[in-house]
Protein backbone atom coordinates (compact mmCIF):
# COMPACT_ATOMS: atom_id res chain seq x y z
CA UNK A 1 0.00 0.00 0.00
CA UNK A 2 1.64 3.52 -1.33
CA UNK A 3 0.09 5.37 1.95
CA UNK A 4 2.09 4.53 4.28
CA UNK A 5 5.55 5.30 2.01
CA UNK A 6 3.70 8.57 1.26
CA UNK A 7 3.62 9.63 4.85
CA UNK A 8 7.47 8.16 5.43
CA UNK A 9 8.26 10.68 2.39
CA UNK A 10 6.79 13.84 3.93
CA UNK A 11 8.77 12.57 7.25
CA UNK A 12 12.00 12.83 5.40
CA UNK A 13 11.22 16.09 3.60
CA UNK A 14 10.56 18.03 7.09
CA UNK A 15 13.82 16.13 8.61
CA UNK A 16 15.78 17.59 6.15
CA UNK A 17 14.42 20.77 6.88
CA UNK A 18 11.32 21.41 4.69
CA UNK A 19 8.29 23.55 5.51
CA UNK A 20 5.54 20.42 5.29
CA UNK A 21 2.26 21.08 5.49
CA UNK A 22 -0.79 18.75 5.24
CA UNK A 23 -4.21 19.69 5.12
CA UNK A 24 -7.17 17.14 5.40
CA UNK A 25 -11.01 16.71 6.43
CA UNK A 26 -11.41 16.96 10.05
CA UNK A 27 -13.80 13.30 11.13
CA UNK A 28 -16.71 15.41 11.18
CA UNK A 29 -15.45 16.57 7.53
CA UNK A 30 -15.16 12.59 6.39
CA UNK A 31 -18.89 11.97 8.42
CA UNK A 32 -20.91 14.20 6.57
CA UNK A 33 -19.34 13.17 2.66
CA UNK A 34 -18.06 9.93 3.18
CA UNK A 35 -19.67 6.71 4.42
CA UNK A 36 -17.57 3.43 6.17
CA UNK A 37 -14.71 3.05 4.16
CA UNK A 38 -13.24 7.03 4.23
CA UNK A 39 -14.41 6.87 8.32
CA UNK A 40 -11.72 3.97 8.88
CA UNK A 41 -9.43 5.77 6.67
CA UNK A 42 -9.90 9.38 8.68
CA UNK A 43 -9.21 6.86 12.01
CA UNK A 44 -5.73 5.80 10.34
CA UNK A 45 -5.15 9.59 9.40
CA UNK A 46 -5.68 10.46 13.23
CA UNK A 47 -3.46 8.49 14.49
CA UNK A 48 -0.66 9.32 12.12
CA UNK A 49 -1.65 12.69 13.24
CA UNK A 50 -1.36 12.19 16.47
CA UNK A 51 1.95 10.20 16.66
CA UNK A 52 4.10 10.82 13.83
CA UNK A 53 3.34 14.16 11.95
CA UNK A 54 4.10 16.34 15.37
CA UNK A 55 7.46 14.90 16.01
CA UNK A 56 8.48 14.97 12.36
CA UNK A 57 7.41 18.54 12.46
CA UNK A 58 5.00 18.36 10.19
CA UNK A 59 2.34 21.09 10.09
CA UNK A 60 -0.92 19.27 10.04
CA UNK A 61 -4.41 21.30 9.78
CA UNK A 62 -7.89 20.30 9.63
CA UNK A 63 -10.76 21.81 7.66
CA UNK A 64 -14.57 20.17 8.94
CA UNK A 65 -16.21 20.73 5.47
CA UNK A 66 -15.88 18.14 3.27
CA UNK A 67 -12.76 18.65 0.32
CA UNK A 68 -12.01 15.97 -1.68
CA UNK A 69 -9.06 17.62 -4.12
CA UNK A 70 -5.65 16.20 -3.88
CA UNK A 71 -2.88 18.70 -4.28
CA UNK A 72 0.73 20.33 -3.32
CA UNK A 73 3.21 22.30 -4.13
CA UNK A 74 7.45 22.10 -3.70
CA UNK A 75 8.82 25.39 -2.85
CA UNK A 76 6.94 27.42 -5.63
CA UNK A 77 8.32 25.82 -8.61
CA UNK A 78 5.97 23.05 -9.06
CA UNK A 79 2.57 21.89 -8.31
CA UNK A 80 0.02 19.28 -8.73
CA UNK A 81 -4.07 19.24 -8.17
CA UNK A 82 -6.35 16.33 -8.83
CA UNK A 83 -7.90 13.58 -7.96
CA UNK A 84 -5.15 10.73 -7.62
CA UNK A 85 -5.76 8.93 -4.49
CA UNK A 86 -2.43 7.12 -3.70
CA UNK A 87 -3.55 3.60 -3.13
CA UNK A 88 -3.32 -0.01 -4.83
CA UNK A 89 -7.08 0.57 -6.41
CA UNK A 90 -6.31 3.74 -7.91
CA UNK A 91 -3.14 3.19 -9.17
CA UNK A 92 -4.14 -0.48 -10.78
CA UNK A 93 -7.51 0.60 -12.35
CA UNK A 94 -6.18 3.75 -13.85
CA UNK A 95 -9.23 5.71 -12.61
CA UNK A 96 -7.24 9.06 -11.33
CA UNK A 97 -5.61 12.09 -12.46
CA UNK A 98 -3.57 14.61 -12.02
CA UNK A 99 -2.01 18.04 -13.70
CA UNK A 100 1.81 18.86 -12.81
CA UNK A 101 2.58 21.81 -13.77
CA UNK A 102 5.93 24.75 -13.35
CA UNK A 103 3.65 27.63 -14.62
CA UNK A 104 4.10 30.27 -12.38
CA UNK A 105 0.60 31.59 -12.53
CA UNK A 106 -0.53 28.03 -11.74
CA UNK A 107 1.38 27.85 -9.07
CA UNK A 108 0.22 31.18 -7.86
CA UNK A 109 -3.62 30.01 -8.28
CA UNK A 110 -2.32 26.50 -6.38
CA UNK A 111 -0.71 28.41 -3.17
CA UNK A 112 -4.11 30.97 -2.84
CA UNK A 113 -5.83 27.83 -2.42
CA UNK A 114 -3.69 26.21 -0.05
CA UNK A 115 -4.29 29.91 1.38
CA UNK A 116 -7.90 29.83 1.76
CA UNK A 117 -7.89 26.37 3.21
CA UNK A 118 -6.00 26.78 5.88
CA UNK A 119 -7.94 29.96 6.53
CA UNK A 120 -10.59 27.73 7.66
CA UNK A 121 -8.93 24.75 9.27
CA UNK A 122 -7.62 24.33 12.51
CA UNK A 123 -4.24 23.11 13.27
CA UNK A 124 -4.05 20.16 15.39
CA UNK A 125 -1.23 20.35 17.92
Amino acid sequence: DPVPRRFDELKAAAERGGRVVLVANSAAGYQERFPGYYRAWFRILQAWLAGVAPKAGIETWLVDQPIHAKAFSVDGVMASVGSFNFHRTAVSWNLECSLVTHDPATLRQVEEMFERDLARARQVK
